[in-house]
């Protein structure tokens, strides 16, 4: 259900970009979250659907893609991508790691008319 709030805050930023570059309509969203935030991409196109309603984004296409979880071993130094159940260093087998990434959420790209 949090995804209606992180789903709200997406729309703010939309609107206030679109209005920034005086934007007639929002055609399409593009989102990326990290592996280990805990939105599902569903969840956010439904609720864009519902909070766009009456704006110029109603009806924009969303589009949530998935970041890897990049981690950095502090025993050797390697970087590599995780699997979010098992941080295990595949060079070294250390768990001493650093993560790098799979945390974010960015709007990466609006498309506007």
């Amino acid at each position: 259900m949090h995804e209606l709030g992180v789903t709200q805050e997406i729309f703010n930023i939309v609107m206030r970009e679109a209005r920034k570059y005086g934007a007639k309509r929002v055609l399409r969203v593009e989102v990326e979250v990290g592996e280990f935030s805990t939105i599902e991409p569903e969840p956010v196109r439904l609720y864009f659907e519902i909070v766009s309603k009456g704006s110029i984004a109603e009806g924009a296409e969303v589009e949530v893609r998935k970041l890897p979880i990049r981690v950095k071993c502090n025993s050797c130094g390697y970087e590599y991508e995780a699997d979010k159940y098992d941080l295990t260093c595949p060079k070294c087998g250390s768990i001493d790691v650093e993560i790098l990434g799979g945390r974010e959420l960015i709007v990466k790209k609006i498309d506007v008319e």
